[in-house]
Parts: C-alpha cells; structure tokens; sequence
C-alpha cells in the first residue's frame, strides 16, 4: 500500500501535478497539429480543415477546463500564455478564411426585393437552386 502519511501525500499531489502540466502541455501540442492540418486541408478538403478547426477547439476547451487545477504560478502563466495564442490562432483561422471569401467577390446582402424571389420548393420545404438565384444577383 502506498504511504498514507502527510509526505506521502505530498508526493502524490507533485506527482499529480507533474502528470497534469505533462498533459496540457501535450494537449496544446495537439491542438496546434490539428491547426497545422486546418491550414493544409483548407485549401483542398475544406471538410477536413472545418473538423481539425473543431478538435483544436475541443482540445481548447479542455485546457481551460483543467489548466484552473495547476497549482504552480509560473507553469499556469506558462500554459495559460499557450492557449490564449492557440485560441487567437483559432480565432484567427476562421476570421482569415471568412474575409478571403468576401474578398473574392461583392457581398450583396438580401434586399426585399430578393426575398420575394426566393421561393421554397413544394418537396418538402428544400431550397432548389433556382430559388437561391436571388442570393447571385
């Protein structure tokens, strides 16, 4: 059995906190690789790209639910600085993605006039694309 006395304790909490700050440290590693293949992705299967975007976020959101547990300052700055540039490069990623789309082509935002053209289609309420025309226009 392992030592129940205060020393003992106080070796399992190091212990634990070592393998809590290992893990996180690794996680931000992986959330940064799936932003790697966000990047290489979005340009050939945006699919793919949208799925590592949301795994990186995943992977952000259980940092932010564990990083409160480390007890060393210097090592929760440390992770806390990771994840905050993993979250603008999240951020970022989409923002980036979003405005290159707009750049493209004029925005034409819908107008009464296109509303009234868009027609649902009579198979169960699925847009066709000749009822989104008014969208292209």
């Amino acid at each position: 059995m392992s030592d129940l006395s205060p020393d003992g304790f106080a070796a399992l909490n190091a212990r634990s906190q070592e393998n809590l700050i290992e893990y996180l440290n690794l996680d931000l590693d992986l959330a940064s690789a799936f932003l790697e293949t966000a990047r290489i992705e979005a340009g050939s299967y945006a699919k793919h790209g949208k799925s590592a975007v949301e795994k990186a976020r995943n992977a952000l959101a259980s940092i932010r639910k564990f990083q409160r547990h480390v007890e060393d300052p210097g090592e929760l700055v440390k992770i806390n600085d990771r994840a905050n540039q993993l979250e603008a490069a999240i951020n970022g990623f989409g923002r980036d993605r979003i405005m290159a789309r707009f750049r493209a082509g004029p925005f034409l935002p819908p107008t009464p006039e296109r509303v009234k053209r868009c027609r649902r289609s009579s198979i169960s309420g699925i847009r066709t694309r000749r009822s989104l025309s008014w969208w292209r226009s």
